[in-house]
């Protein structure tokens, strides 16, 4: 089987598409914009699954499809400053980054504030990473026990109105709600007028 034909869309695997216009001037997602074949199904969810495929083929790298998207990721959890590949816990810490960044431009615009830029910086700590290095006599687990976001946000906004959209894109981000969850989740926002 060729590589091509491996990762080509599995009917069933990845369901319905939302349209891309969605009327601003909503808050939430109406019935009428969930596809047809959802509405008729109540209990049908599949417009809401997330669905990834990974090939790895060589320990220090798996390619992940997504959609119509691929994209490198190099071994689990590296040490290794000059490694060529973003590892896939550098990956995690950067979806949630991205996750809280896009969701926080989303509910900015959505509530008419103006942010300038946004950067976020994401640093984590692991419980025991010599478990993982397969250290003989280690105990406990290399899952990951602090994840600190840091976002940095310039805008013009009063205080209470950036607070608000804060408070809000921390309540709607699926990744922030998720690993809170399962991890000391720490997040700060320095505001710059």
């Amino acid at each position: 089987m060729t590589d091509s034909a491996w990762w080509r869309p599995v009917p069933g695997l990845t369901g319905p598409v939302l349209p891309r216009k969605i009327r601003r001037s909503t808050q939430c997602i109406r019935r009428s914009t969930i596809p047809r074949s959802t509405v008729n199904d109540a209990d049908s969810r599949s417009w809401a699954l997330v669905s990834v495929r990974v090939k790895s083929n060589e320990l220090a790298r798996a390619t992940a499809f997504a959609r119509q998207h691929q994209f490198d990721i190099g071994k689990p959890l590296t040490f290794d400053g000059e490694d060529e590949q973003v590892s896939a816990m550098e990956m995690l810490a950067a979806s949630a980054a991205a996750d809280l960044a896009g969701v926080l431009r989303k509910v900015a615009r959505e509530r008419r504030v103006e942010i300038d830029e946004l950067e976020v910086k994401a640093q984590g700590e692991l419980n025991n990473a010599l478990v993982f290095l397969g250290v003989v006599g280690e105990d406990g687990e290399p899952s990951l026990k602090t994840l600190r976001l840091k976002v940095y946000l310039s805008t013009g906004a009063s205080e209470s109105e950036v607070q608000d959209v804060w408070d809000i894109a921390q309540k709607r981000s699926p990744l922030i709600t998720t690993l809170r969850r399962g991890t000391d989740l720490q997040l700060e926002l320095q505001i710059f007028h």
